[in-house]
Formats: structure tokens, C-alpha cells, sequence
């Protein structure tokens, strides 16, 4: 398999087949999404993609990696985590007040996750807010996916961007 985003310090390898699902190649903590524990190397890198098992019978549509962790979206629309020395292994988040939101994209920063809603294309932050990058008007820290609702009432989000700490939308 060929990376589809090669740098100096790291390679992504994703397959959109269903299944199955592979890891970013990154060297940050807990980003493989191989389980790990107290006695994980965090500092070793794998010489080739492994399968994600917890991912393995869905389909990934979108991923995304950040500094410490990485996101994938499926083709139902469900939101799987993982890194940042929070979960170890992919979990599923749930999006909106009801939690039954469908996820359309994701975006990582630094320390950050960004998600647009399908069909209503609204902008769901969390994670570390002390460069205010989650739009939320402060520097708390979010654990889970909040509306961001300030500046972006009436409008629908079509992209989303994050860099290590700031983002950016393209909106309708």
C-alpha cells in the first residue's frame, strides 16, 4: 500500500475499502489505536500499516489525524476516537444533544477535534480551548462534541480546517 500523505515525520495510510481500516502511521502517544497500557513503547513507530480490529467491520469514509490522536468517520456516519492519552483504542463519540447526529467530516489540530453534521452542516468542537481555537468563547477544556452556535447561526458549514491551534470553516 502507497501513503497518500507522506512528510518528513510521518506517512498516512488509510484504505476506503470495507473492510478493512488502517492506522495513521504517526509517532505520537497512543495514536495507533492498538490498545497499549503502562508497558506500551510510545515512542516506537510500526514499519507497516496495521489493521485497526476495533474498526475492522466498518467502513471508514474520512480520517483525520492530529498531534496525539486521530478520528475516523464511517459511511453510517458514526465518529470513532482515539489518542490524546484518553482512549487507547477507537471509541465512539456521540454528536449533538441527542447524540444521534450523523458526522459528514472531522478535522485534529494540535489538541483539538473539529466535526460537521450531515445535512444540517452544523460545527461540533472539543477538546483543549486555550488558544480559543474551539469557538466557543473560552479556554476551558470540552471533552465532548458542543454546537458551536456563536457566528454560525443560519449558516451551513460546508469544510473545516485545523491546524495545531486555530481552525477555520468554509460555510454556504
Amino acid at each position: 500500500m502507497t501513503p497518500l500523505i507522506e512528510t518528513k515525520l510521518s506517512k498516512l495510510f488509510i484504505s476506503l475499502d470495507s473492510p478493512p481500516s488502517y492506522t495513521p502511521f504517526l509517532p505520537s502517544t497512543y495514536q495507533l489505536g492498538l490498545g497499549g497500557g503502562i508497558s506500551m513503547d510510545v515512542y516506537s513507530m510500526e514499519a507497516v500499516p496495521l489493521l485497526i480490529e476495533a474498526l475492522q467491520d466498518k467502513k471508514v469514509v474520512r480520517i483525520a489525524a492530529g498531534h496525539s490522536h486521530s478520528a475516523a468517520v464511517t459511511d453510517a456516519g458514526e465518529l470513532y476516537m482515539w489518542g490524546m492519552k484518553v482512549y487507547l483504542e477507537p471509541h465512539h463519540l456521540k454528536v449533538g444533544e441527542t447524540g444521534m447526529e450523523k458526522v459528514d467530516l472531522v478535522s485534529c489540530g494540535g489538541s483539538h477535534t473539529a466535526v460537521v453534521t450531515e445535512g444540517a452542516g452544523q460545527l461540533h468542537t472539543f477538546g483543549k480551548g486555550s488558544s480559543l481555537c474551539l469557538g466557543h468563547g473560552g479556554k476551558s477544556y470540552t471533552p465532548h462534541p458542543k454546537l458551536v452556535a456563536d457566528g454560525l447561526a443560519g449558516r451551513r458549514v460546508l469544510n473545516v480546517a485545523s491546524g495545531y491551534r486555530h481552525m477555520g470553516v468554509i460555510t454556504d
